[in-house]
């Protein structure tokens, strides 16, 4: 869920069984569970934990309506979550990012330059070209040979056509 990494400890234990009691109730009803309570709410118990109706109210703006009718639930699965073991609380792990890589952060660059030169030369947003996404991939597949882009998934066949040869030319340039 969104924002879901902004939460600590017992909140995402707490977002968990609000989530979990969302999709039981959207499953006896048939619905889709953001039509029972929207994620931005779930997130803003989870992160308040309120334990009485009013707090409940104060943290989550919930409608008199949504609050007679969901308002127990949501408590009952604020407690569930507090009361959950130590050993049960969610964590997220940190994604590790790749060790440096100074050749093909010199290659992006080269082909940053590339893309931006034709850019000019046909009067386009450099975006509109190439995003910086598909750059990377370039830069990351590292290609000898125009043949070689067709293994980049995001890659149009008219990128191919415009960019391709110097792309690969920058690519294949060193610093």
């Amino acid at each position: 869920m969104k924002g879901a990494r902004t939460l600590k400890g017992r909140q995402l234990a707490v977002l968990r069984a609000l989530f979990e009691w969302r999709e039981r109730i959207a499953a006896q009803l048939d619905r889709a569970p953001f039509r029972i309570v929207h994620n931005d709410t779930l997130l803003a118990v989870a992160k308040a934990q309120p334990r009485s109706p009013s707090a409940l109210q104060e943290a989550a703006r919930l409608s008199p309506d949504l609050l007679r009718r969901w308002g127990e639930g949501i408590l009952d699965a604020v407690e569930s979550g507090l009361a959950a073991p130590q050993s049960s609380i969610p964590v997220f792990e940190r994604s590790r990012r790749p060790p440096p890589d100074p050749e093909r952060d010199a290659r992006l660059e080269r082909l940053k330059a590339a893309r931006n030169a034709i850019a000019q030369r046909l009067d386009l947003a450099p975006g509109v070209l190439g995003a910086n996404g598909l750059l990377e991939a370039i830069a990351n597949q590292n290609p000898d040979r125009a043949e070689e882009l067709e293994a980049i998934p995001d890659m149009r066949r008219w990128q191919r056509e415009v960019l391709g040869k110097e792309l690969i030319e920058a690519a294949k340039a060193t610093s």
